[in-house]
């Protein structure tokens, strides 16, 4: 696999995901002459699921629904696309909302995000390129005529359908090798935007982008885009009507079994994955609501299913119907034995008769709760197939009866789509899934695991990660593993990466994608108040890694002209280059003497080199590894490596540290199908990424990149119990027991922070800071003096 493939794989994903923010925000539509483009055949129609979309596409074109509401959109069908010279994609986005893209940074108009698109562009040559040489063009083939204004060079001002659009193009390229992008933006009203990003798929580049580009400003001058109808619900237990303007559809629960919809109040938000809803954007704690705060937890279908049934009595995520009842439901969550109820009560924690009552048609029952100055709804609602589902609402003492007629009308619009061949997890112990009381409270969540979630016996330590919120755009943070103290650390412009304490939990170091410079990346450290933020070099190129002694930071820089390894002292001294030549060099990682570091270089094998001598050796030789990773104790090296011959891009292996007994841990894995983002059955490779031992070296995390969508797995570096952590990951990280773990997940604008144990089980989510938690990084164990 040469650096060439990688690029063009890499440019496009770092593009649309990486500076999106993960909110798909990429470039949209874009008008063009009615007469030129009446020559065009777009006789196909692409409408989206609720019918709020539409577009017209040629014949012959492929439309495939992706996660998120996206649409990709190609002239040559998969198996044939490598082989085809002139195989070109467009990724359609679902109607995207200006006020999240604008408080990730993204802009507010079409025309500010194709600029802030192309400004990225650059970025990404930058990252990508010794030698690259981006160019911006706003047409190549006259169109540009079609324009009503033009503003930048690169950005071409339009009008679709009445309303303001805007697109730009982009060229990447080195000799003999081109990539080209382009960007369009329509603003589609009810303050929303539709994107599309086009690509040819191999490195035709901009000759090739030529030849479709007015077939591409063609399909963007047909994107329409009309809200669903505002539902109302009422019935004999909600009198007055209550409007229901937004419509939420998502994966529900930890374990991602089906889909959910809901309609909800304007003024109102859903804001992490769960679903939770609030009646404020600010994040809210449901142990501390102050006056005035709602928020509600939707229960997962799957959830309530484990409660009364084996998972072997569970056919396509559906229940048997018998025995599954609303009622059922409710009584297996609420204290049967006295002594439970005694519990219950020493710890101050009342409960209203079940009610049964009918919301929309469907059974329903509901349950007033007291604990702790909180009021809590519960509201469990038959959906049929022996789904039952709901919402846990909580409100500060004597406030939830304003929000009751809301939440019912809420859960009156509750509909949930199993997926297709879903297949349920191992079979569970129901006595895991009662209500406890804990430390002298009872904590509900509507999660597949304990619902007290002290269970998991997690340490209280510190979590850093990076998030955005509608004052700045993206940012570090912290928080504690119980979801409290959250704080801002960072200030700064720009796109975070590579996120990494110091063993010794002193200092915080990081990559930053500055927003005011398009020559490189800058490597900085902090202490981890945020305190002392210093920048250690300019020209940073990633492949950050901290020594074991915490003295000292390797990284790749291109400070001598190509990618070489360095090392600087954490207070910005002695900065030394460690490797040279003309070969360049990726990734870097410690031995546990802190004396030595492996990395890769451009031929695809493995070095490691002696930090103070500077001797070097390669220790593999098959010209197809990469990715290497020291073990904690020292022993083994990690890596991902093609040498298998088979056709994903890399398989895990370990090796011993100097070289020998090399064996995989991978081979063909079989990645489940629970994520929000559909794989065609011929679309099953994946690459192996973000290689992650645990403390204790006896265990190994790892991410798999398959039509891309991220897994996050665990396995032992014997090969033997694999386990799969999460789909639709965007980070992962160890606790220094090596006994738990923090991962991000979700789909995109909701994805959230969770805490769970060793194999995945019994995760619970971390307050939420913006619609988009990710990259954590939990602290080291700091010894007490």
């Amino acid at each position: 696999m040469s650096r060439q493939t990688l690029i063009l794989s890499i440019i496009p994903v770092f593009v649309v995901i990486f500076v999106a923010g993960w909110a798909y925000s990429t470039p949209h539509a874009a008008n063009s002459d009615t007469a030129k483009l009446s020559q065009l055949d777009l006789s196909q129609t692409y409408r989206s699921a609720d019918g709020s979309l539409t577009f017209q596409y040629p014949q012959g074109w492929i439309a495939t629904n992706l996660d998120g509401a996206r649409v990709d959109l190609e002239n040559t069908a998969y198996e044939k696309r490598i082989d085809n010279p002139d195989a070109v994609r467009l990724e359609v986005s679902p109607p995207l909302d200006l006020t999240q893209l604008s408080m990730m940074g993204q802009g507010t108009t079409p025309s500010s995000l194709v600029e802030q698109s192309l400004a990225s562009g650059n970025h990404a040559a930058a990252l990508f390129g010794n030698g690259f040489s981006p160019t911006e063009s706003g047409t190549a083939d006259g169109s540009g005529a079609l324009a009503t204004n033009t503003m930048p060079p690169s950005v071409i001002k339009i009008i679709v359908n009445g309303r303001p659009a805007a697109w730009g193009r982009q060229t990447i390229g080195v000799p003999g090798f081109q990539v080209s992008f382009m960007t369009i933006y329509v603003d589609v009203g009810e303050n929303h935007v539709v994107s599309i990003f086009a690509s040819p798929y191999n490195s035709g580049g901009a000759a090739l982008l030529d030849r479709y580009q007015g077939t591409i400003l063609a399909i963007a001058d047909t994107i329409r885009y009309s809200p669903p109808p505002t539902p109302t619900v009422s019935g004999t237990e909600n009198a007055n009507a209550v409007a229901l303007p937004k419509t939420f559809t998502g994966v529900v629960g930890g374990w991602g079994l089906g889909d959910i919809t809901f309609n909800y109040p304007a003024d109102w938000n859903v804001l992490s994955l769960g679903p939770i809803i609030q009646n404020t954007s600010t994040n809210l704690n449901q142990q501390n609501l102050q006056s005035g705060q709602m928020l509600a937890a939707v229960i997962d279908p799957g959830s309530n299913m484990a409660l009364l049934k084996d998972w072997k009595e569970v056919t396509n995520c559906k229940a048997n119907p018998a025995g599954v009842t609303v009622m059922a439901v409710v009584q297996k969550q609420l204290p049967t034995t006295p002594e439970d109820q005694q519990r219950m009560t020493q710890a101050g924690v009342t409960y209203s008769a079940p009610e049964t009552t009918t919301i929309s048609g469907k059974a329903a029952v509901l349950v007033h709760i007291h604990q702790n100055k909180t009021d809590v709804l519960l509201i469990e609602i038959d959906l049929g197939n022996g789904n039952v589902t709901g919402l846990m609402a909580f409100a500060p003492e004597g406030e939830m009866q304003r929000y009751e007629a809301t939440l019912k009308a809420i859960v009156g619009t509750l509909s949930y789509k199993p997926k297709a061949g879903c297949v349920p997890p191992t079979a569970m112990s129901l006595e895991n899934l009662s209500a406890t009381v804990t430390a002298g409270q009872l904590l509900i969540t509507p999660l597949p695991q304990p619902l007290a979630i002290t269970a998991t016996a997690v340490p209280s330590q510190t979590i850093a990660f990076v998030s955005a919120t509608a004052k700045e755009s993206w940012q570090i943070w912290t928080q504690d593993t119980n979801g409290e103290h959250v704080r801002q650390l960072t200030h700064l412009g720009g796109l975070f990466s590579e996120l990494s304490w110091s063993p010794d939990g002193t200092h915080i170091a990081f990559i930053l994608f500055p927003n005011d410079s398009f020559l490189g990346l800058a490597l900085y450290v902090m202490k981890p108040d945020g305190s002392d933020v210093k920048l250690l070099n300019k020209n940073a190129s990633g492949g950050l890694s901290w020594s074991p002694d915490s003295r000292t930071i390797a990284f790749i820089s291109k400070e001598a002209g190509n990618r070489q390894l360095f090392t600087i002292d954490s207070d910005g001294s002695n900065l030394r280059q460690i490797t040279s030549g003309s070969s360049e060099v990726y990734d870097a990682s410690w031995s546990a003497d802190s004396r030595y570091i492996s990395f890769n270089r451009d031929n695809y094998n493995i070095y490691v080199i002696d930090v103070k001598s500077l001797d070097e050796h390669v220790l593999t030789k098959t010209g197809q590894d990469e990715n290497s990773v020291w073990s904690p104790d020292g022993h083994l090296i990690a890596f991902s490596s093609s040498r298998l011959g088979n056709k994903n891009l890399g398989e895990l292996f370990v090796m011993n540290a100097d070289g020998s007994t090399v064996h995989p841990l991978t081979t063909n894995l079989s990645i489940p199908s629970n994520t929000t983002s559909p794989i065609a059955p011929d679309d099953n490779w994946y690459s192996i990424n973000a290689i992650n031992w645990s403390p204790d070296s006896r265990h190994l995390g790892f991410t798999t990149k398959r039509n891309g969508v991220i897994d996050a797995f665990i396995i032992d570096p014997d090969g033997t119990n694999l386990r799969h952590i999460a789909s639709d990951a965007g980070g992962f990280s160890w606790a220094p027991d090596s006994q738990h773990i923090t991962y991000s997940a979700g789909p995109l604008n909701k994805q959230q922070l969770y805490v769970a144990n060793l194999d995945g089980s019994y995760g619970y989510p971390l307050s939420s800071v913006g619609p988009f938690d990710s990259a954590p990084a939990w602290s080291p164990l700091i010894p007490k003096p």
